[in-house]
């Protein structure tokens, strides 16, 4: 029976599914190839993740941002960066730690949650630079395992701490503990830190809290994301902590077409102008998303 099977036909793909597998395949290769030029060209991802699929269409997530505030608003202090320590808060998988990496003689990334971290840890591998040390808890005000929510619907970077008010998905316990606990000089290799950035979902006060050492005795940049302004933990509180601890000016980066209101308008903005990135120096932040504030200290 097995012997008169050889000479049956099984249909793998109708006649259309097997053109549209062949322009898929071509226009996949074609996009990926026009990532040459970055750095990033060999990374794991994950398809349908909002991160993953931005760095295979682009190279690089937040691909504007990140060379606005390096080709730009940061390049007086690129000579100094190439002796610190950049330090990545919330890694995810790695875009911004291999970014970093660039620039700085060192990262030290951050991440609790266990699927990003093999992940983060794969792509430190692939990038073979050596200089990336990946930490596999978050930075909080206090050393404790709290419970933990994963985003599972295509944002594995948006998920958080329930404690940040982060709720749903796939519920775990991961580790947090102070910065200022764990970046020693024997993690730093004795060198400076000088720019922290934190992407952690709403914890960043409890992050910068357990900071407040390391803040005080390195005085680096710090960028992070902001959801709110109100709360004992949001944007107005940031500001105030970071003011007592000698930071005295607030920029937000935005993309200039996300300012407009109405999808028609941003498209319209861009078909125009393209992507520009603009730097709005904040004394107080609205209510609002900031995709990204620099903070810098009084003495800059």
């Amino acid at each position: 029976e097995l012997m008169a099977m050889k000479n049956d036909t099984y249909v793998a793909r109708s006649p259309w599914g097997s053109v549209s597998a062949m322009l898929k395949r071509r226009i996949v290769g074609w996009v990926v190839s026009t990532q040459s030029r970055h750095r990033l060209s060999r990374f794991v991802v994950l398809p349908g993740d909002v991160v993953s699929d931005e760095i295979i269409a682009t190279g690089l997530y937040e691909e504007t941002v990140l060379a606005a505030l390096f080709e730009s608003f940061l390049v007086p202090r690129l000579p100094d960066f190439r002796e610190g320590v950049a330090v990545d808060v919330g890694a995810n998988i790695g875009n911004h730690s291999l970014f970093l990496q660039r620039y700085f003689a060192s990262v030290v990334a951050f991440e609790p949650n266990p699927d990003a971290v093999a992940l983060l840890r794969c792509n430190v591998a692939l990038s073979a630079v050596g200089s990336i040390e990946v930490i596999p808890f978050g930075l909080g005000d206090r050393e404790a395992t709290l419970e933990f929510h994963q985003e599972e619907q295509g944002n594995l970077g948006g998920s958080g701490f329930g404690f940040a008010g982060v709720v749903g998905g796939k519920h775990r316990e991961c580790r947090i503990c102070r910065g200022d606990d764990i970046l020693t000089t024997t993690l730093l290799h004795g060198r400076k830190i000088s720019l922290i950035k934190l992407d952690v979902e709403g914890a960043e006060f409890a992050a910068l809290q357990g900071l407040t050492r390391v803040l005080r005795e390195h005085r680096p940049l710090i960028l992070f994301e902001l959801h709110r302004a109100g709360g004992d933990s949001g944007g107005r509180a940031i500001f105030s902590l970071l003011r007592d601890l000698g930071y005295g000016s607030f920029f937000a980066l935005d993309e200039a077409a996300a300012l407009r209101p109405g999808r028609w308008r941003k498209l319209a903005y861009r078909l125009l102008f393209g992507e520009r990135v603009v730097f709005l120096q904040l004394d107080t932040p609205l209510d609002r998303f900031y995709q990204l504030i620099a903070a810098l200290p009084s003495d800059l």
